[in-house]
């Protein structure tokens, strides 16, 4: 994504934010005619509160970390042995 289409979302996304707060108080009203969902509305109203304008850029959905990879690096990670007991197990 380029920085413009970054910026223009922000922009779009303080617009949403400020139509709602200034011209209709109605948050339903406001998500329904820019067709969005009100969970979105919610995260980035909530986003804005907490770090202003910057908290409404696009952010990634990358995990920070996966499980696996901290119990491997913890040294507790080992796909080929059950939890279990492998004593009972028939095949």
């Amino acid at each position: 994504m380029s920085r413009n289409e970054i910026l223009r979302n922000q922009k779009w996304r303080l617009g949403i934010i400020r139509h709602a707060e200034e011209v209709t108080h109605n948050i339903a009203k406001t998500c329904r005619y820019f067709g969005i969902s009100r969970t979105a509305f919610y995260k980035w109203y909530e986003r804005y509160q907490n770090y202003g304008v910057e908290g409404l850029k696009d952010r990634s959905r990358r995990p920070l970390q996966w499980q696996n990879n901290v119990a491997k690096q913890a040294g507790r990670f080992d796909p080929m042995v059950s939890s279990e007991g492998d004593e009972n197990i028939e095949l």
